[in-house]
């Protein structure tokens, strides 16, 4: 592939820097289009040399990419964020002014005294409402009517009037008349931090998917490997035979053995193909890929303690950070409440001019006296007797306030309790991998020295497939060991609300974090 790039240049041209400039950063964008279709290219290329090789190599961040672009609900939660999203801007429109555009045709026929009368009507009237973050409220309307009858008399009308109302008790305030906006705010907060769960828990189930498909992948090649020494030792037991060092009915326990290490080779396949499938279905992508899953060897102490482990959970828990936006809500909720008890004392005044004349431009201008306006003003209060009801809302409040700082309580020590059992796991479970690798390293050597004996004539065939068995019962502890260790650190990020940090996956949208939602909380409380 050959790209020609021609630059010409005219001596009767004078030299312009701004034209130069220009060129020159078109040279450079083209150059870099030309740069991304060699990198997609390549990266064509190079998956179908992947996929045509047989087998898909996938590494755990390799399937996270993988979910995180392919998982049905991830899309579907993402998708929810479009109608949730609308939902938002429609409550911060809520302080910005409408139009309302009202264009009407009326035709009225009337007969008296042997003659019909026809009168034909056509207006159009544009009303502004604009409400106010005080709890007031504007409205200007502009009102415009052409009245045709059948007498041939035409007559115009033009009036206009701006409305201004504002309570002065109950709906007064700025928390009161913003808390509509306020309360769709913390919603959409809460909606965030729930795809924020929704994308961790697919994550972690991402992982644990992945690293099962590396646990059956390496039972199924402990299995084989214990099946050809059991092989092995068979040969060796017939070579004993026929030297006379062995008895003939000795070989029936490997020949035993060696039915049941068939079986076990058998269950670890179908385990292997289980487990890809399990995969695959966690993934959402074909269910025809042959996928090799790439271990991750290393295995590092977890050196954190309780105390550090706890901060960064309540700073990052999804749900705990649900159960403070919620504390939030019923505190707003309470201050509505208290906001309803009140008596009703509303300011009412307006403005406005109707002019009627022969013609439009005359009714028009006759709006521009401003001497000619009418007015009002005025106060108006309303004063409940008997009415219960108005104090129901507080009490329901009240109580729900109550019971969601229970709830928030009960989530912390859930959060504690949860925090306390994983380190406490992961400790075990580290051990538990030490041990079993110094389990594995000694079966061998056992085994090692045991098939020397056998040789010399100094062990049984017995001994050696007592061996055998404990060295394929070492390897797989340790298999697992590792791999229940290494889910154990995802369960913890999960716990602990750190996954997406610990995979370095940014959202587009990020929740607020505790200080931000504890800071709003104290401004409540001191208001």
């Amino acid at each position: 592939m050959c790209y020609v790039f021609i630059f010409s240049f005219s001596k009767s041209t004078k030299f312009n820097f701004k034209h130069v400039l220009v060129n020159i950063m078109l040279f450079i964008k083209t150059i870099l289009i030309i740069l991304c279709h060699h990198l997609v290219i390549t990266d064509i290329v190079f998956a179908q040399n992947n996929f045509n090789s047989g087998k898909l190599k996938l590494k755990v961040s390799d399937a996270i990419f993988l979910a995180l672009r392919e998982n049905r609900s991830i899309k579907s939660a993402y998708i929810d964020r479009i109608a949730q999203k609308y939902t938002l801007s429609v409550a911060e429109d809520q302080f910005n002014p409408d139009l309302f555009i009202t264009p009407s045709m009326n035709q009225t026929s009337n007969k008296s005294s042997g003659d019909r009368a026809t009168t034909n009507q056509a207006g159009i009237k544009l009303n502004i409402p604009l409400q106010l973050k005080t709890g007031g409220k504007f409205n200007f309307s502009w009102n415009n009517e052409q009245t045709s009858l059948s007498s041939g008399d035409n007559s115009f009308r033009s009036s206009w009037d701006l409305k201004f109302s504002q309570p002065l008790l109950r709906g007064f305030g700025f928390d009161v008349a913003t808390s509509n906006l306020i309360l769709a705010r913390i919603t959409n907060q809460n909606r965030i931090l729930g795809l924020q769960n929704t994308i961790m828990t697919t994550v972690t189930s991402v992982i644990n998917a992945h690293r099962n498909y590396q646990r059956t992948s390496r039972q199924k090649k402990v299995a084989e490997r214990a099946l050809n020494r059991n092989i092995k030792l068979l040969e060796v037991n017939k070579e004993l035979v026929k030297a006379g060092r062995l008895a003939k009915s000795q070989i029936i326990q490997t020949t035993a053995d060696l039915a049941t290490k068939k079986f076990n080779v058998l269950t670890a396949k179908n385990d292997l193909l289980a487990s890809r499938l399990s995969l695959i279905q966690t993934l959402d992508i074909n269910q025809n890929i042959l996928l090799d899953a790439i271990e991750e060897r290393k295995v590092s102490p977890l050196n954190k303690n309780y105390d550090s482990l706890i901060r960064v959970a309540l700073n990052n828990r999804p749900d705990y950070l649900q159960a403070l936006n919620n504390l939030n809500v019923r505190k707003i909720g309470l201050g509505l409440a208290k906001n309803r008890r009140l008596w009703e004392l509303n300011f009412e005044g307006g403005i406005g001019e109707s002019r009627q004349e022969n013609s439009f431009e005359n009714a028009i201008e006759g709006l521009n006296d401003l001497g000619k306006t009418d007015w009002n003003i005025g106060l108006k209060l309303t004063i409940p007797f008997g009415d219960r009801f108005r104090h129901a809302p507080f009490v329901n409040a009240l109580t729900t306030l109550k019971n969601q700082r229970i709830q928030l309580k009960e989530i912390k020590q859930n959060i504690e309790i949860e925090i306390q059992n994983r380190l406490r796991d992961l400790n075990i479970k580290y051990q538990q991998v030490i041990l079993a690798k110094q389990a594995t390293l000694l079966s061998k050597e056992k085994l090692k020295v045991e098939n020397e004996r056998l040789r010399s004539g100094r062990s049984t065939n017995f001994q050696v497939v007592t061996f055998q068995n404990d060295l394929l019962t070492a390897e797989t502890n340790e298999i697992n060991a590792i791999i229940n260790y290494k889910n154990g650190l995802s369960n913890l990020d999960l716990a602990l609300g750190t996954t997406l940090k610990t995979w370095e996956i940014e959202m587009a949208e990020k929740p607020e974090s505790w200080s931000q939602i504890l800071m709003k909380l104290d401004r409540d409380i001191k208001k």
